[in-house]
């Protein structure tokens, strides 16, 4: 059976769990002291240590992040050990890490991405076996490309599963090897990956030589043994097969020929004797590519990965039993659809041969696509006649990789390049020479040593220490230089940011603002931000599919957004992705740098986002007002919720309350100005006129852990004091103020101290002088989050009475007791439902019934 499911539970693991994971332990235990517990912990930074605490569930505080604390609290339980191995695991398996992390957590609240090493231990103390698929997946990733087939049958997820956990499958695979092997080699199943419920990766060993070695305790018994790996993707009917002689080669080949069907391999080689506008006319105008119309041969479904409908990614196009060619290029005609990649065309269903048939495409090395064709039941004769029909059709063939020349087909192969390791590179192609030439990708000689005995590799370093094998105390060793490929993210920063500052420069609407940063669990990310036509934008750029919650922050903030990634492929960036967020990758920016197409990519970005403005703010809204009314009036146990969090979520609820309002805050840090304004206009009623009221409040986040409530000691009465005189001194409000000043400046904590409230308003009294009117108010989190659910309770009443409810809004917060409660609210909402009541609506059902006499 596959270790992959002996060891699910923690009490399971034990010392053959870590020799099945090539972990050498008895060399770690018998070198082992504290100081490389110490070492290890000590070398943590702080997001690691708090995300450490949460995955071993030890309860947090301020001295158990002390670095001697923490060791003493992990030394004291009985698997501590575990996190020593776990490091000694991780080596030269990062990817594989970030790989298996991304699919079993990708929808996970609970994540912890602070770094490899803490997503490793995450991985273990969800299941230990995870550890064998991450092996797996590295295995598999540092072969390279194998040999890759079509399967003519269809695969079962039986089949998949039965591989990895039913002893009469893996003995039907072992015998098909042994006997092909002239029964000179004994063959296993070690381990497998779900990467899902159908695709499977599986990894097993052939015995190569079975011998006594001298060792320096005792003579040791030494297996030695190759990999073979094979992965089965049910979803695509592929099947890659990866072993390291042709024997073995030929003997999977004879197993799934025997036991599941036919396998026919995929050639490399690339069709490029297409046309992309020919392909093109074939959709919009309906012209076959060859001029010539194929008989017998009626498409009945087209489904598109790229439609131009808002909020439609995915098209489909479909008549059961009829042609639908005349719908596809009326949509083309009307810009429903159109053709940016060849990937666009997901997958055609079309009757021929009187069988009715699918190909669907497929990306294939370094961008290629291939269109698949649904052969099963079908006799070779049909299946060639049905090849040449499409070709006829379409200007390209069925089941060989095809030269992606589209636009967006260009930038799909930047972005693989860029996700490929050095070892899946095919060929040095101009583009990937392209890119190496800018430093965007990078090509780094290491030197590795590797053992003669056990064949395994280690860094240099760990060997010139002790001049022998570390896994096998062998000392016969050989140099070995590897080339590993790294992609520069600074580079590729520069280079966006570089096009971004020139589209705002050659813009009259734009102004570029300073760079800033952001963080997220101990990350930084670096954001370019600038104004369009006054309002703010930001564009981040990542390697890696940002967790849900940071993209959650980023919408918090209520600033558009434009997220740039790279080496990740787009399918996989629109499953992650949010509608408020704009996602685009780095290769169709490499693509578009010229900047006339650079300004339309923008350009296209900023109005997409600008439709969604309204979407963004509701969103962020409803989000704010759940993590806020989660704090409440709480104190304590804050430790994932901190201060700047309080000042986004409070500021999406303004906005939406009051659309004119402007954030400052943390963008701001270090000047002398509140957290930010915002502004009420209506028209008030005296006698028969109507006037105008403009009225502009400041206001100020205070989220507090003391148990007293935020202290608003002297320097806060000063600060609070400072921000209204100094906003009453700019022109702007006072030009735009019926009063010609600040009104109030409010304050807005999860708990006060109610004895400093009197206080601070004598104070304001005392100091403001009589020509002015600002006055404190104070708002808890809980009313705050209690005014909005009310707005949003009775919006349409709102939207009626829109001037009452900004009035008695002015009311609310310059109230004469200085703090806002919920009774003023309701008195607010009582005002305003009353008002709307006299505002009566026109009976549409009953105008529709007369219409319909």
């Amino acid at each position: 059976m596959s270790v992959t499911l002996e060891y699910k539970k923690l009490d399971m693991v034990n010392h053959d769990f870590w020799n099945e994971a090539k972990v050498n332990y008895e060399r770690i235990d018998e070198l082992y002291s504290d100081n490389v517990l110490k070492d290890l912990i000590f070398g943590l930074k702080p997001a690691e240590k708090v995300d450490l605490l949460n995955i071993l569930k030890i309860e947090q505080s301020q001295s158990q992040l002390e670095e001697d604390f923490l060791f003493r609290t992990i030394r004291m339980r009985p698997d501590f050990k575990n996190l020593v191995y776990l490091r000694e695991f991780l080596s030269r398996k990062k990817r594989a890490v970030e790989e298996l992390y991304e699919r079993k957590f990708a929808d996970s609240n609970t994540r912890y991405d602070s770094s490899d090493y803490i997503k490793l231990v995450h991985l273990f103390y969800t299941s230990p076996s995870y550890i064998y698929e991450v092996l797996v997946v590295h295995e598999w990733k540092s072969k390279g490309t194998g040999d890759l087939f079509n399967c003519t049958d269809k695969y079962s997820t039986e089949l998949l599963e039965g591989l990895a956990t039913k002893e009469g499958y893996q003995s039907k695979i072992i015998n098909v090897l042994y006997d092909f092997s002239g029964q000179s080699n004994e063959y296993k199943m070690v381990a497998h990956s779900e990467l899902s419920n159908k695709h499977y990766i599986y990894l097993m060993y052939k015995l190569t030589k079975d011998t006594k070695r001298p060792g320096f305790d005792m003579a040791k018994r030494v297996k030695d043994v190759d990999q073979l790996m094979f992965s089965i993707n049910v979803a695509d009917g592929i099947v890659e097969i990866k072993t390291p002689t042709k024997t073995d080669f030929y003997g999977l080949q004879k197993y799934f020929k025997e036991n599941v069907g036919e396998l026919a391999e995929i050639k490399h080689k690339v069709f490029t004797e297409y046309s992309e506008v020919t392909l093109t006319k074939v959709f919009r105008e309906g012209e076959a590519a060859s001029g010539e119309e194929p008989e017998d041969f009626e498409i009945n479904k087209i489904i598109f990965t790229n439609s131009l409908l808002s909020k439609s990614p995915e098209i489909t196009i479909q008549l059961p039993k009829s042609d639908i060619w005349l719908s596809v290029m009326d949509a083309f005609r009307r810009r429903v659809v159109d053709l940016n990649s060849l990937k666009d065309i997901k997958q055609i269903f079309f009757t021929s041969e009187r069988s009715s048939r699918s190909v669907r495409s497929l990306q294939v090395g370094e961008g290629n696509v291939l269109f698949k064709l649904d052969d099963s039941n079908l006799d070779e004769e049909k299946k060639n006649s049905i090849m040449k029909k499409f070709q006829q059709k379409f200007g390209f063939p069925i089941n060989q990789p095809i030269e992606n020349k589209f636009k967006a087909g260009e930038s799909e192969k930047v972005d693989r390049l860029l996700r490929l390791s050095f070892d899946e590179i095919s060929e040095e192609s101009d583009l990937y020479k392209n890119l190496i030439q800018k430093e965007f990708i990078q090509k780094v000689e290491i030197v590795k040593c590797k053992c003669t005995h056990c064949n395994a590799v280690f860094d240099l370093s760990e060997v010139i220490v002790r001049n022998t094998c570390p896994t096998c105390s062998g000392n016969e060793m050989f140099e070995e230089k590897q080339i590993e490929q790294k992609i520069d993210h600074d580079k590729l920063e520069s280079f966006v940011f570089i096009l971004l500052k020139n589209f705002v420069k050659q813009s009259d609407e734009c102004e570029e603002l300073p760079i800033s940063t952001i963080t997220y669990r101990g990350k930084k990310f670096r954001v370019y931000r600038f104004l369009h036509q006054r309002k703010p934008y930001q564009c981040i750029l990542s390697g890696s599919i940002l967790p849900k919650k940071m993209l959650e922050m980023l919408e918090r903030q209520l600033v558009p957004t434009v997220l740039i990634y790279y080496g990740v492929d787009r399918e996989t960036t629109n499953v992650f992705s949010l509608d408020t967020i704009f996602h685009t990758t780095f290769g169709a920016i490499f693509t578009s740098q010229d900047m006339p197409e650079f300004i339309r990519l923008m350009t296209t970005a900023i109005e997409s986002l600008e439709e969604r403005t309204h979407h963004l703010i509701n969103t962020a809204a409803t989000k704010a007002s759940a993590k806020i009314k989660d704090v409440g009036d709480r104190t304590d146990d804050l430790t994932d919720y901190d201060a700047d969090m309080f000042e986004d979520d409070v500021f999406a609820l303004i906005k939406h309350l009051v659309p004119n309002s402007e954030k400052w805050g943390k963008e701001m840090k270090g000047k002398a100005v509140p957290e930010g304004i915002f502004a009420l206009q209506y028209m008030k009623r005296e006698g028969m006129n109507a006037v105008q009221q403009k009225v502009v409040f400041s206001y100020d986040c205070k989220l507090t852990k003391e148990k007293q409530g935020y202290d608003l000691r002297s320097d806060e009465k000063r600060k609070g004091l400072d921000y209204v005189q100094r906003l009453n001194n700019l022109s702007e409000i006072s030009a735009y103020c019926t009063n010609n000043q600040v009104t109030a400046h409010v304050f807005v904590s999860n708990k006060f101290r109610e004895g400093q409230i009197k206080t601070m308003a004598d104070y304001f009294h005392q100091e403001i002088g009589r020509e002015y009117i600002g006055r404190p108010i104070f708002i808890t989190a809980k009313v705050l989050v209690y005014l909005h659910s009310q707005f949003m309770k009775h919006r349409d009443d709102i939207i009626k009475v829109n001037d009452i409810f900004m009035e008695k809004l002015h009311k609310l917060l310059t109230t004469e007791d200085f703090i806002v409660t919920t009774e003023l609210v309701d008195e607010l909402i009582d005002d305003v439902s009353y008002a709307a009541k006299q505002y009566t609506e026109l009976d549409t059902n009953r105008v529709t019934k007369k219409l319909k006499k």
